[in-house]
């Protein structure tokens, strides 16, 4: 009969190690992963977003809007665009026949950058402008802190201009 004690006694400190490792792994193994998936659906939802503001361009199109129907609800005849990447480089190039004016470009990457339309960093004195639209599409929040530092023009991000063509 103590054998069979001292077996069950075995088999259940056997068992009650086993789960534990288990479960110990399963835990770390949780918590490595967790950032990765976490990224994955941050990177799923912006390119989600990204499609989404790509449709409502090409809707704008078809109905034969432009950006000059935002901005001309808005009373805004002269803007500043912050960010030149390809985004931004479409809506200035796509800005260039317009009632809207582009006066200038504001990004870090000025001093690197060519451009028709003159491009400063947010350090340099530009002229006033009506309204400040971000072509950056991750961390509008941040960059309008940063703009709000210097300047206290209406800082508008591009997919409400984009979403906005389509309402008017």
């Amino acid at each position: 009969m103590r054998k069979k004690h001292s077996l069950l006694r075995g088999a259940l400190a056997f068992g009650v190690g086993a789960g534990t490792g288990f479960a110990c792994g399963a835990l770390k193994e949780h918590k490595r992963l967790l950032p990765i998936v976490e990224d994955k659906v941050k990177k799923g939802d912006k390119f989600q977003n990204l499609y989404n503001m790509m449709l409502s361009w090409i809707s704008m199109y078809q109905e034969n809007r432009t950006f000059d129907d935002y901005f001309s609800w808005r009373k805004i005849r002269n803007i500043a665009v912050y960010g030149n990447g390809p985004i931004g480089q479409r809506f200035v190039k796509e800005m260039e026949e317009l009632d809207t004016k582009v006066s200038y470009i504001i990004d870090k990457k000025a001093d690197a950058m060519v451009s028709k339309i003159p491009v400063f960093t947010l350090q340099q004195e530009c002229q006033p402008v009506d309204a400040i639209v971000v072509t950056v599409l991750d961390g509008f929040d941040e960059i309008a802190e940063e703009i709000q530092k210097k300047y206290n023009y209406p800082i508008i991000p591009f997919d409400e201009v984009i979403y906005g063509c389509n309402l008017y």
